[in-house]
């Protein structure tokens, strides 16, 4: 990912290779985003000691190749003890590639035309080295442990954190540079020195961040590198990005979540059956995984998609990853994640409300029954609170209209907000963990296509849900207090394309 540490390990390959005589020559180019075959030939040109003036791209291309294989060719005969001399070796870098190059046409020899000639890849996208550079031999750069994260931040930021004031609050912001060793240079850097008051400041805006904070000279650098990986996706891919942001839980995160929230939303229109959808989701994870945007969570579940529906295959997205993608969203004014916090007090205020159309709550404390909530744009809402089966009030969904995707977690819904009835476009229902009563009023969500009750507490499923005659999914996983299904219920699911239960994923017939 951006701010990990490859161009800094890159040019430390470099110094250790000199030192230890491994390379005769080393040679580093910076490519970036946009590469210039013309500066790359310029700037390798003048490691090698070569000069390029009015010459065209082909003439640079044949100078360099020349001079390459001059460096690296076996001299012929023996030195004057007798031994015989051996090929020359070069380490060539290019560090920062983000798409294929055409090492020929940059005048690079490789394969058997020079094997004494080694080349040093870096790069955000494990694509571009395989699938493009064609490339066998590739190493993952992760993030620092915890004891390498707080080693570089004091050396960084030097004694200062000795001093008595920041003896307990430098841990905390180190903590917070998510083991990133840009971010941790950066901020350490940026704090060196300081006053209380303005590391203070600078924990508060690391666990709080907002646009303004990203401008400012604490994080602009880490968000600027992770901004540049943000801007090279697909539309597609800036869709599924964001939207794994708005989870509420990113560091260990399911893709199956992911792939109700997406029906939901539109995003696999596309996609003819579920099993299309299903596939669709695990190739943008597996692509937003190759660009260092998403990562491994611990002990995933490496098995197909077709399963992960029931099993939880996870995912996870780094902390400063996902602090940028929220600021992201956050400068589109209409998304909005609370993680650890109360409700701001702001939202008293209608007209701040409005515009929104995306709400995520995450371990916030139980909402007041006294608020009234008006989201006419709302389209997405998930909520889990830090006290476990909280109430709501039950006209807490009256003014949200527009919702497509609803997802709460550990909720006392017994008996369900009769405005829950309210949501007529509801496509996505997910009462996870929750104790539930009758649900005779999820029936007259008519449009819903999604509904999960996993792991809740339910003794009874509703004859009036025979009335969601649109649903293509049910999760009834864990639900292990269900006692009754009236009859014929499921077949009124015409359109069912996927039953859960019991721990299995079945297809309907």
């Amino acid at each position: 990912m951006g701010g990990i540490g490859k161009t800094t390990l890159a040019k430390k390959v470099a110094i250790d290779t000199k030192q230890d005589n491994l390379f005769h020559v080393i040679v580093l180019v910076e490519v970036s985003k946009t590469p210039d075959i013309k500066n790359i030939q310029q700037e390798m040109g003048g490691q090698l000691g070569l000069k390029f003036h009015d010459e065209t791209e082909g003439e640079r291309a044949r100078a360099l190749y020349d001079q390459l294989k001059k460096e690296v060719a076996i001299p012929e005969g023996a030195d004057n003890s007798g031994e015989e001399k051996k090929e020359k070796k070069i380490l060539l870098i290019l560090d920062n590639i983000w798409e294929k190059i055409d090492l020929e046409k940059v005048g690079i020899p490789f394969g058997d035309h020079c094997r004494g000639l080694k080349l040093l890849l870096t790069t955000r996208s494990i694509h571009v080295l395989t699938n493009q550079m064609n490339s066998h031999c590739n190493f993952s750069v992760g993030t620092l442990t915890e004891a390498e994260t707080w080693s570089l931040f004091k050396s960084t930021a030097g004694m200062c954190i000795d001093h008595p004031d920041l003896k307990s609050i430098a841990p905390e912001v180190a903590k917070e540079c998510g083991n990133m060793p840009l971010a941790i240079a950066t901020i350490a850097s940026a704090l060196k020195d300081k006053g209380e008051s303005t590391w203070i400041t600078a924990l508060k805006e690391l666990k709080n961040p907002s646009v303004e904070n990203f401008d400012g000279m604490v994080t602009k650098e880490v968000y600027t590198c992770i901004m540049l990986s943000y801007d090279y996706l697909d539309t597609e891919l800036k869709k599924i990005f964001l939207l794994c942001s708005r989870m509420g839980c990113t560091y260990d995160a399911s893709i199956r979540d992911l792939f109700m929230y997406g029906l939901g939303l539109g995003f696999f229109e596309r996609s003819n059956t579920l099993e299309e959808a299903q596939c669709k989701v695990e190739d943008l994870v597996k692509k937003l995984k190759d660009n260092s945007l998403l990562i491994d969570a611990p002990n995933e579940a490496r098995e197909s998609l077709r399963h992960a529906i029931h099993d939880g295959e996870r995912f996870a997205m780094h902390d400063v990853i996902c602090d940028v993608a929220r600021s992201i969203d956050r400068q589109k004014g209409n998304v909005c994640n609370v993680i650890d916090d109360a409700i701001p007090r702001s939202w008293a205020k209608t007209n701040i409300l409005k515009n929104y159309t995306s709400i995520t709550l995450h371990n916030t404390p139980e909402v007041s029954k006294g608020l009234r909530l008006e989201f006419p744009q709302l389209e997405f809402f998930y909520m889990k609170t830090k006290d476990s089966f909280s109430k709501i009030a039950d006209d807490f969904f009256a003014e949200m209209p527009s919702l497509l995707v609803l997802h709460l977690i550990e909720m006392n819904l017994s008996p369900l907000p009769t405005s829950l009835g309210h949501l007529v476009n509801l496509q996505t229902l997910c009462l996870d963990a929750c104790e539930l009563g009758d649900i005779a009023d999820i029936g007259k969500l008519e449009k819903l296509e999604i509904l999960s009750f996993r792991g809740s507490k339910i003794k009874k499923l509703s004859e009036e849900i025979r009335q969601l005659t649109g649903i293509r999914l049910l999760d009834l996983t864990d639900c292990s207090t269900l006692e009754i299904i009236p009859p014929k219920v499921i077949s009124c699911f015409t359109q069912l394309e996927a039953l859960q239960s019991s721990g299995r994923l079945e297809d309907s017939t």
